[in-house]
């Protein structure tokens, strides 16, 4: 899941913060008054609520992004692995990942996502 406030998603490597892709906001200021906000009006509200914590400046009904459309960037591609964590998996994942940086041969346009979980997460039960 990705958020405004800090926006580390999934293509955070590919693309940047989530909030660098965030055209407009429709809020509910503090005074109760609804707005629409985007960086070319309302410029240090815009960008003092992608930059901080829910709720600091404003309520967030609605937000608009940039779309990006896969012709724009060819070529490019992702690994996405979760794992539950496990010495000897991490290793010989960690050992891969080296191996394939190491490689001149290997595309650079590639994106790694790996999510190790705690091996007593309940997350399956």
């Amino acid at each position: 899941m990705t958020t405004m406030w800090g926006g580390y998603g999934q293509l955070v490597h590919s693309f940047g913060l989530f909030g660098d892709h965030v055209v407009s906001l429709k809020i509910i200021d503090h005074e109760g008054t609804i707005k629409g906000i985007a960086r070319t009006n309302h410029e240090d509200l815009f960008f003092g609520i992608i930059g901080t914590s829910p709720g600091n400046f404003a309520v967030i009904t609605h937000f608009t992004t940039k779309a990006h459309r896969d012709q724009d960037h060819a070529g490019s591609r992702r690994l996405k692995a979760l794992y539950f964590y496990n010495p000897t998996t991490l290793e010989r994942l960690l050992d891969t990942l080296v191996k394939m940086s190491a490689n001149n041969e290997f595309p650079r346009n590639y994106d790694y996502y790996i999510v190790v979980l705690s091996s007593s997460n309940k997350l399956l039960d």
